[in-house]
């Protein structure tokens, strides 16, 4: 049993060591290739197999440290699973290119609750941060951005702001920001927040978050803003069930087109 345990230990080990991290920087490009789903490895003193969940995220980071300044970063097609939260910050004159879907995991709610990232706004909390200066991220029409939202809209039941329901992307502290061709489905709470921003653009979006079961979307508004301003929005298109899409808490400059 000890060796079968070691063994286990050890592939489990190996697949997620650094040699198995999918980023590759050439000059001032980044390229993220998405890890495998699961990996399996067989017990052969149990004689089942065992599955371990892939966590794409460190490298996801990796890719915006590597090449979050004065660079480009293309994440190929594929499923980029994310477990944990996500704070890309400090970016500066940066193209992000998504050419594949990103999938926020529901299996590990508690994790989500107690380590999402506050927005300072109505206690409010988000699953990624992204800010800085001159940046870009298009989806090409391909990119898909999955919160598994029918995971907490039935935790939720029909509640309001649950503390840890994560806002799915959040715009912080941001100038010169231009967002283009991105499909959200299944928020977990808000598709977007703006917060502390100017000069944001977001383009040729599709949000969609609907529920299967006897409780509500509530709370699931495709943008919302935060003491920000030149805020401009075009070829948009949402549909949430609840009774707002968009929300400018502060009434700053919004613009939608």
């Amino acid at each position: 049993m000890y060796q079968a345990f070691t063994t286990i230990t050890a592939l489990l080990a190996f697949a997620f060591s650094p040699a198995s991290a999918a980023v590759v920087k050439e000059g001032s490009v980044c390229t993220v290739t998405p890890l495998s789903t699961t990996l399996t490895v067989r017990d052969d003193v149990l004689g089942v197999k065992r599955q371990a969940r892939v966590d794409d995220t460190p490298q996801i980071l990796d890719a915006f440290k590597k090449c979050g300044q004065d660079a480009s970063i293309v994440f190929q097609p594929g499923t980029y699973n994310i477990r944990q939260v996500m704070e890309t910050t400090n970016l500066r004159n940066v193209s992000v290119d998504i050419y594949g879907k990103f999938l926020w995991s529901a299996d590990n709610l508690q994790y989500w609750i107690a380590n999402t990232l506050p927005v300072t706004a109505f206690s409010l909390t988000t699953a990624w941060k992204l800010g800085g200066k001159d940046i870009s991220v298009r989806g090409h029409g391909k990119a898909l951005f999955d919160g598994n939202g029918q995971v907490w809209i039935d935790e939720n039941k029909d509640g309001s702001n649950r503390k840890g329901r994560p806002i799915n992307l959040t715009i912080w502290r941001a100038t010169n920001v231009f967002i283009d061709g991105i499909t959200w489905r299944q928020s977990q709470f808000w598709h977007t927040f703006v917060a502390y921003s100017q000069n944001i653009t977001m383009t040729n979006l599709d949000m969609s978050t609907t529920s299967n079961s006897r409780w509500g979307t509530v709370n699931t508004d495709g943008v919302d803003t935060w003491n920000s301003k030149d805020v401009y929005i075009r070829n948009w298109t949402v549909t949430c069930g609840d009774v707002s899409l968009i929300r400018d808490h502060d009434f700053r400059t919004l613009k939608i087109g």
